[in-house]
């Protein structure tokens, strides 16, 4: 083990544990408050608690370690099966409107344009995507 390191580890948590959080500010605050046994009934509690902390931050990290390549195979599952959701969510509306007679007018022409003949970015454009779709003649 490198000397250097294990002292600059060792230096570094006697600063952390000298220096007061919240936790200890919190027991302190109750103690002046409510009493010793309030304080020391805090103090089990938020032991108690930093260890189930540390225990669950221990298990799930390890979980997830141990299984990162099922887990990256289900979240690009769960992602094309998104990104396909909303493709479908979105057909309808684009059929519905390149099937229907649009009310967007080129000035080249004096008849209305199918949307067929027109481009997306048209549509976009005027912003009558969806009237396109609610226009069936």
């Amino acid at each position: 083990m490198n000397i250097e390191l294990f002292t600059a580890f060792l230096l570094i948590t006697v600063v952390l544990i000298i220096v007061p959080g919240p936790i200890v500010t919190l027991v302190i605050s109750t103690g002046a408050t409510r009493g010793v046994r309030a304080a020391l009934t805090t103090v089990a509690g938020t032991t108690l608690g930093n260890a189930l902390l540390l225990a669950a931050i221990a298990l799930g990290l390890n979980w997830v370690h141990a299984h990162a390549d099922l887990l990256f195979t289900a979240l690009r599952w769960t992602g094309a099966a998104y990104l396909t959701w909303l493709g479908v969510q979105a057909a309808p509306v684009l059929f519905a409107a390149c099937l229907s007679p649009c009310p967007i007018r080129r000035r080249s022409s004096s008849s209305p344009p199918s949307c067929r003949s027109l481009s997306i970015r048209d549509c976009r454009r005027d912003r009558s995507l969806r009237r396109c779709a609610s226009l069936r003649s």
